[in-house]
């Protein structure tokens, strides 16, 4: 099964439980905003966006977020969460092995939790991030 079949077939309990618990988020996002300090007006791109809720929360202190994420299950849920949060974020299908579409050198930083474990080519991945 491809990496996009999966995550879309465990999008619906993943959120699920992301929902019902997500303190994860809260602590990662509180980290996020201390280190790019400020967020306000930062072009930051999400790697593996899930159901939208780093994008979500750094799109709500202000950042310009564009995430992305391998499966359009994820991508619809994000793009649910911040329509219901009243926030901006460009969501986009893709696969995160291969980020060439997007402009180089444009974002001010790159958020990338979960994902890694899931590139085969990290060093080339890194190199393009």
């Amino acid at each position: 099964m491809s990496q996009r079949s999966a995550w879309n077939q465990a999008a619906p309990v993943f959120n699920r439980r992301h929902e019902e618990a997500p303190s994860l988020i809260v602590v990662a996002t509180a980290e996020i905003e201390e280190l790019l300090d400020p967020v306000d007006g930062a072009a930051i791109l999400e790697i593996g966006c899930g159901g939208g809720g780093f994008a979500v929360a750094l799109a709500r202190q202000g950042a310009q977020v564009t995430a992305v994420d391998v499966s359009d299950a994820q991508i619809a849920a994000a793009r649910e969460r911040a329509e219901r949060a009243g926030v901006g974020v460009q969501f986009l299908r893709m696969d995160a092995a291969d980020l060439s579409p997007l402009p180089d050198a444009f974002f001010d930083a790159v958020v990338a939790v979960f994902v890694t474990p899931y590139i085969e080519e990290i060093d080339a991945w890194l190199a393009e991030c």
